[in-house]
């Protein structure tokens, strides 16, 4: 063999080997990628390595319209990169974008707050929503859909009733447990709405109008915090029900209307409640 084909030989040679480094060097970084991606869908936020200012926003919408965060309760830019382990520039994002929503309102050199409940905003959306689905419900009971529908929500008030007993059986001091309840039987009321809306083939409306209904819910959580409340819901989601199933035009739109209840139970919280929550 000639000299020159032995080194274009050690040549091909070497640039295999460094391919080959390279190729294997990459799938690796990728395997390790990939594993610590698994493992932190299974954390939470604040265990994650990575983490983005929409994600924080959301997890921090969510405190916010679940009262972990009561109207009016400042919120510290510090605690919060503790919290999550992160930058300011990453927790300012969250922020800003809380702040576009109306959610916290931010003073110069005072820090930022969680807004308090505007009512005039909350009936508006009352408004909204009562016209969506006074229609729904009317339209329900019009089609063939009719019988799968109310087969639906039936299956939906057991669930609730089943909740009810179990939320009148924890103890008046366990906070932690009456809290756990109410927020199970929320989750079982919103089903039971979207359950309406998906008959129509609407179900999309709530999604689109989610931004919106976050400052509803707020107060709504604010609202609702007692069994007897609870249990008024549950006995009017009954009614309801049994409108839609016999086509009583006219008493779905009574029933619907003091279930949503537009304005008048709005103000009557708003006054009941601690002044400090609410916008005068």
């Amino acid at each position: 063999m000639s000299k020159k084909s032995i080194e274009d030989y050690k040549s091909e040679r070497e640039r295999i080997e460094r391919y080959r480094d390279h190729y294997f060097g990459k799938l690796n970084r990728q395997k390790s990628d990939h594993e610590r991606i698994r493992r932190e869908q299974g954390m939470g936020l604040k265990d994650r390595s990575m983490i983005s200012s929409e994600e924080i926003y959301e997890e921090l919408c969510k405190k916010i319209e679940n009262l972990d965060f009561m109207p009016g309760t400042s919120i510290s830019e510090n605690n919060l990169c503790q919290e999550y382990r992160t930058t300011r520039h990453i927790i300012r994002g969250a922020i800003t974008k809380l702040k576009e929503e109306g959610l916290v309102e931010v003073y110069p050199q005072r820090g930022t707050f969680v807004s308090l409940i505007d009512m005039d905003y909350v009936s508006d959306t009352l408004y909204i929503r009562e016209a969506i689905e006074q229609e729904a419900v009317v339209e329900i009971a019009e089609s063939e859909n009719i019988r799968k529908v109310v087969k639906l929500l039936k299956k939906n008030l057991q669930e609730q009733e089943q909740c009810l007993k179990k939320y009148a059986k924890v103890s008046p001091d366990d906070e932690d447990g009456r809290n756990e309840y109410c927020k199970k039987f929320l989750q079982l009321d919103q089903v039971f709405h979207q359950i309406i809306l998906d008959g129509i083939g609407r179900g999309r409306i709530n999604e689109m109008l989610d931004k919106i209904y976050v400052h509803y819910r707020r107060w709504r959580n604010l609202e609702i915090r007692s069994l007897q409340r609870l249990s008024e819901l549950f006995e009017q989601h009954k009614e309801l029900v049994e409108c839609i199933n016999v086509g009583d035009r006219n008493k779905i739109r009574e029933v619907l209307h003091e279930h949503i209840n537009t304005v008048r139970l709005a103000r009557e919280v708003s006054e009941r409640e601690e002044n400090e929550y609410f916008y005068r």
